[in-house]
């Protein structure tokens, strides 16, 4: 397919007459201002026989350059774009190459071109327009039958970077792979549709909502998992190493309905959520669940009477924590109950058990009482206002007025037993 204008020019203005190249025929015949009908077959070409035996066709050409030019002698205000169908390389050199192509002479450019031996059917139109390559029935608008039918979209280096890529059909699936990134494998795919994926694993719909697994997605993201089995996804770290490896799934258990956040590489859920159809009750809860140590425990608004509680499920009995609202017209009301200890650290400001020191400067008791009753309220304490109330720091700081009351009734009991006494003096004298 070298340099073939060149060559199958000159072929073919023989051939046809044109232009006043010197033919090596030994005769011509040429038809002026008359109309000519050949009523036979016709073989042209410096290779006819003087008795050629002709095939059933009507026209043979035979020349070691074959071809046929169009050349329209329109003037340039009119169409006249040059033609040619040329047959193989020019001379029929070892090493050239064989073929039928359709030639833009005038741009100089070969648009169509099919290489001898071509495999049967590798371009097929039918009646209906539908393509085939490599089928004489194809039953698409573009029908592929090949060991391993792909397409390559090839885009060379323009300044933005060459890309390859290839669309393939393959033993395994149907997939997309970067042959620019992967050396040309196209087995590697990025993207990649088992074979065996069942029906409408991947959908997106006309408002842009994704579905696993269903045709009609009705959120922005819808998993439908398989008849029988758990729907679950998946978050895996690889290649960071320590502990940023690891896997998290999120899955819909088909035991119980329940959905659960689990690390992958351990048994059980680590937080487990449940509607108030997975209960019998109808509470819906937040499980937390460690497998190492067997300890889960639930947070749920409870179906039977709409308290929120925490509990410890290796436990049994009440709630661990039960968080009352109002609205249950409950008579102990709202609040929180706590069924065990409570533990809480916190600072003294005011140093606790501090007044038991020495150094300590304990007001006396008509002190402490004229502050408490100028200010409405414990003088550690601090007044008692609406609104948010550290109750660690009220406890602290009663405790500290606690100390101090005890150590007031220590004086006056002192006091009580030193009047005992001395009352008890005057009425032995009294008695006498």
């Amino acid at each position: 397919m070298r340099n073939k204008l060149k060559y199958h020019f000159l072929t073919a203005v023989c051939l046809t007459g044109l232009g006043a190249l010197p033919c090596t025929a030994a005769a011509q015949a040429v038809f002026h201002d008359t109309n000519g009908i050949i009523d036979a077959r016709a073989c042209i070409g410096n290779a006819c026989d003087t008795l050629p035996s002709f095939s059933q066709e009507p026209l043979t050409l035979r020349w070691s350059n074959t071809g046929i030019i169009f050349d329209d002698s329109s003037t340039s205000s009119f169409p006249d774009n040059d033609f040619a169908i040329m047959i193989n390389d020019s001379g029929g050199a070892a090493g050239t190459d064989e073929y039928f192509s359709i030639m833009d002479i005038t741009a100089g450019l070969t648009p169509f071109t099919v290489s001898a031996g071509a495999r049967q059917d590798a371009l097929f139109i039918d009646e209906d327009g539908r393509i085939g390559l490599g089928t004489d029935t194809p039953t698409s608008a573009l029908h592929i039958v090949d060991d391993f039918p792909g397409i390559v979209f090839d885009a060379p280096d323009t300044g933005f970077g060459a890309q390859e890529w290839s669309f393939f059909a393959g033993p395994t699936g149907v997939g997309l792979s970067n042959l620019t990134r992967d050396a040309g494998f196209i087995t590697i795919p990025t993207f990649l549709f088992d074979e065996d994926m069942r029906t409408y694993s991947f959908v997106i719909d006309e408002e842009s909502r994704v579905g696993f697994g269903l045709q009609n997605p009705e959120e922005s993201v819808h998993v439908r998992g398989n008849s029988g089995e758990s729907t679950s996804f998946m978050l895996e770290n690889i290649g960071v190493g320590g502990a940023g490896d690891g896997r998290w799934e999120f899955v819909m258990r088909k035991a119980d309905g329940e959905f659960a956040i689990n690390d992958a590489d351990t048994p059980g859920g680590d937080f487990i959520f449940t509607g108030p159809s997975d209960q019998v009750n109808g509470s819906t809860a937040i499980s937390i669940f460690n497998p190492t140590r067997g300890a889960r425990w639930d947070m749920e608004t409870r179906g039977s009477d709409g308290d929120f509680a925490i509990d410890d499920r290796r436990t049994t009995g009440a709630a661990d924590f039960i968080f009352r609202s109002s609205i249950t017209n409950d008579p102990d009301g709202a609040g929180l109950f706590i069924n065990g200890k409570v533990v809480t650290t916190g600072s003294c400001s005011m140093g606790c058990d501090a007044v038991f020191d020495a150094d300590y400067d304990l007001p006396s008791i008509e002190e402490h009482a004229a502050e408490m009753f100028e200010k409405k309220h414990l003088p550690t304490v601090g007044p008692t206002e609406s609104g948010q109330i550290d109750i660690t720091q009220k406890m602290l700081t009663m405790l500290n007025e606690l100390e101090k009351a005890h150590i007031y009734i220590a004086e006056l009991n002192e006091e009580k037993k030193a009047l005992a006494a001395r009352l008890e003096a005057l009425e032995a004298k009294v008695g006498q």
